[in-house]
């Protein structure tokens, strides 16, 4: 009944999956997804329904699987994840690591990955983007890092958390070897904790001048959000006004109504401008 009002109402599919462990309830959500039901439960109980998501699910699919390892699986002749199933755990350890050898442990129906109720805080954030061309003039980068700026610090009071340390980094496409090449990362360490957007704005300003080098084509960038600590501990500098107005109910407001990813529509703009005005034209409508 809920999984219809859901598909209904917001056009979301919900895909259960039922299973003795937590891979083998990812093996079958994909079962799900691969006959593209919108809404449908798909429990894996008996031996038989196992052996047989497993026999139809490749090895690549398995959680925990990653490109490299699949291909060293593939070579091996380990094509399903039956086949991985029907490895032996030791070996497997032996070979590659601990990890996957849970993951045969899990796939056999022995429980090795316990949920997690209780999730722990996270320690960094991280906001990064591949451009679609390549951006040469600080100008236009700056607005680009102002919004993942925006978009880390909405997640850190999210998280309810304050950061001390924003970093910000740059490089150009390592795939390009007829242009010269450039990394660049620096940190800015504020007086004490924040998640107040415009301290954290000044602070990547700050942090990306000295990373930017000109004449070269960056082709990402991001911001790095670090050293946390819980919003409910307030610790200030002796050098800092603890009496400085921050508004957490505007924040809040900002969060909730969207208008911080505002300066998404300004960075398009503004990059638009840029590529206009270096092909002559002086004046952009919208």
């Amino acid at each position: 009944m809920s999984r219809g009002v859901i598909k209904q109402w917001t056009g979301v599919p919900v895909r259960v999956g039922i299973a003795p462990t937590k891979t083998l309830t990812k093996v079958a959500i994909y079962q799900v997804k691969k006959k593209n039901v919108a809404t449908r439960v798909v429990q894996l109980i008996t031996p038989k329904e196992i052996a047989e998501a497993l026999s139809l699910t490749p090895v690549g699919e398995v959680w925990g699987v990653g490109r490299r390892l699949n291909q060293h699986l593939q070579q091996m002749g380990i094509v399903s994840a039956l086949d991985l199933a029907q490895c032996d755990p030791a070996y497997i350890r032996q070979k590659f690591s601990i990890v996957l050898e849970r993951t045969v442990r899990e796939l056999r129906g022995e429980r090795c990955l316990e949920i997690e109720h209780d999730v722990a805080a996270k320690k960094q954030i991280v906001v990064s983007r591949s451009f679609g061309q390549r951006v040469d003039h600080l100008s236009t980068l700056q607005p680009i890092v102002s919004n993942f700026v925006v978009r880390a610090t909405e997640k850190l009071r999210h998280e309810k958390q304050k950061c001390s340390q924003v970093s910000v980094f740059v490089r150009t496409s390592p795939f390009n070897d007829k242009k010269p090449q450039h990394r660049g990362f620096n940190s800015f360490q504020f007086h004490s904790p924040t998640n107040d957007t415009r301290d954290i704005l000044h602070g990547a300003k700050i942090a990306l001048k000295p990373i930017f080098k000109p004449n070269y084509s960056y082709a990402k960038a991001g911001v790095l959000l670090s050293l946390f600590s819980s919003e409910d501990i307030k610790q200030y500098s002796l050098f800092q006004d603890p009496d400085k107005l921050k508004n957490l109910a505007a924040k809040t407001m900002m969060d909730r109504n969207g208008e911080e990813t505002n300066l998404l529509r300004i960075t398009k703009h503004i990059t638009l401008f840029s590529h206009a005005a270096k092909y002559g034209f002086t004046k952009i409508y919208y």
